[in-house]
């Protein structure tokens, strides 16, 4: 699951993977524990909640 946001986003993450890696574009401000397999955390001071899940792959967050 690839995902392209603007650099001027903000925004609350929440991304799960059941089987793969998240990698982020973005500085994440973490709240709770870092995994590979799930973040939750703001993207530039937080604001509307983007919720990304998958059961098998990895989740890509890309700034454009």
């Amino acid at each position: 699951l690839t995902i392209h946001l603007p650099a001027s986003i903000r925004a609350n993450l929440d991304a799960r993977t059941g089987d793969g890696n998240i990698s982020m574009g973005f500085p994440v401000t973490v709240s709770g524990s870092l995994r590979s397999n799930s973040i939750h955390g703001q993207i530039n001071g937080g604001g509307q909640e983007i919720t990304l899940q998958t059961g098998d792959g990895s989740i890509q967050v890309v700034k454009r």
